[in-house]
């Protein structure tokens, strides 16, 4: 899921998967790498500073930053260790800590969707 401004130009990537995808190691390097491949596709038409993506495995959540400038995405992407072998049992263990039912996850939400507000007042403005 994209969400645009209205111009059309997208201030905020979702995905949203079901909490079967946050146990299994090749779900969650999938997951990581659709959200990648979205920034490659919407950074350079994001009208802010920073675009921000969510990650949703279950209530289980993922934050991700594009920055506009530098074209740099954080958390960084972190690919197969070694082709020739199965995924660790661990891979990307955590990664995907912050539950949206939480405080925490709660409090996050907010500070991303006031920055968003807040950044597209000022495209507005300008």
């Amino acid at each position: 899921m994209v969400v645009l401004n209205q111009e059309q130009k997208p201030v905020l990537i979702a995905d949203i998967k079901d909490d079967r995808w946050a146990n299994e190691p090749d779900k969650l390097l999938r997951a990581d790498t659709q959200m990648c491949q979205r920034y490659d596709q919407m950074l350079p038409n994001c009208p802010i500073p920073r675009l921000y993506g969510l990650s949703l495995l279950g209530t289980s959540l993922r934050v991700y930053c594009g920055d506009k400038v530098t074209g740099e995405i954080t958390p960084h992407f972190v690919g197969r260790p070694n082709v020739d072998r199965i995924l660790p049992p661990d891979f990307l263990d955590g990664q995907w800590d912050l539950d949206i039912l939480s405080l925490d996850g709660l409090k996050k939400m907010q500070e991303i969707i006031a920055y968003i507000k807040a950044e597209a007042a000022n495209v507005v403005e300008q």
